[in-house]
């Protein structure tokens, strides 16, 4: 059985936040039990590197992360986590877990903000990022995802080349993510909104190319199976993880025809067909 680059595992789908470029989930509101959770570690031991908590949700808002983190370094994992920054306290006493390998903002949550609430979140931030660069272990990444929108985000750039004293290159690419380094451990990580795959959008054809079950595949709070991170409700469930073994779900007939049909450079689902995000696999082999 292949290992993956990393496994997003959502520990809760709950948010607490309203941002505009973010469509929600459909799910009942869900926070993973510790001993469903150390199950499922169990069960994909090895079978990855990197574990993401999240899919949806705020990882931050779980009052058992320390200890998920824990029992993802026991088991081998290094965690990445993905914040919208609303609750960075909770995150402090996080940069002493020798687990921890990533933080992510994303600074595109701000977009609805009002300025002042700008220069307040984004400072809190800059005093997490920068204790975290002085243990020199955890890497940061600052994600602005809205280049294209006007709101906060010229802003929130002038604040960051400010802060870190630094002339960045934002041009931003035309619809993949481009990274830049802004200093040690710390990227800026820069991209037009996507649209986010929904069975009511529109068809973008089959042909194309996904990285969903070739270096990803994730686990949803109820803990169904996804092939991909944007499966935000289930929609191409491929099996659940306390019901079958890793190696089953992943062999199941579904599964199969996703992998195979990518190699074919061809989305079989339809879900697969109507997402934004897979445009940027087509540009980045065009760049």
């Amino acid at each position: 059985m292949k290992k993956f680059k990393k496994i997003y595992l959502e520990i809760t789908n709950t948010c607490g936040a309203a941002c505009s470029f973010c469509p929600g989930t459909v799910r009942a509101p869900a926070f993973m039990a510790w001993d469903d959770f150390r199950d499922v570690i169990k069960k994909i031991k090895g079978r990855a590197d990197y574990l993401a908590f999240h899919l949806m949700g705020e990882p931050l808002l779980h009052p058992d992360l320390p200890l998920f983190i824990d029992i993802a370094g026991e088991n081998g994992f290094k965690v990445n986590l993905a914040s919208n920054g609303r609750h960075i306290l909770a995150a402090e006493p996080l940069l002493e877990k020798e687990a921890l390998r990533q933080v992510s903002f994303s600074l595109h949550s701000a977009a609805d903000m009002e300025s002042a609430q700008v220069e307040e979140y984004l400072g809190r931030i800059f005093e997490f990022t920068d204790r975290a660069l002085k243990g020199d272990r955890v890497h940061v990444s600052f994600r602005l995802w809205s280049i294209d929108r006007g709101d906060n985000t010229g802003r929130m750039l002038k604040m960051i080349k400010e802060r870190y004293n630094k002339e960045l290159d934002t041009t931003p690419a035309e619809t993949h993510v481009k990274g830049v380094k802004v200093r040690g451990k710390l990227f800026l990580h820069m991209a037009k909104e996507f649209e986010w795959p929904d069975l009511k959008n529109r068809d973008y054809g089959k042909r194309g190319f996904c990285l969903g079950l070739r270096e990803q595949a994730g686990i949803l709070a109820d803990f169904t199976v996804v092939p991909c991170c944007l499966d935000r409700d289930g929609v191409m469930a491929l099996g659940n993880i306390k019901e079958k073994t890793w190696e089953e779900i992943l062999s199941g007939q579904r599964a199969k025809n996703i992998y195979d049909g990518f190699s074919r450079r061809e989305a079989v689902e339809e879900l697969c067909r109507r997402c934004g995000y897979r445009q940027r696999f087509e540009s980045a082999k065009k760049n």
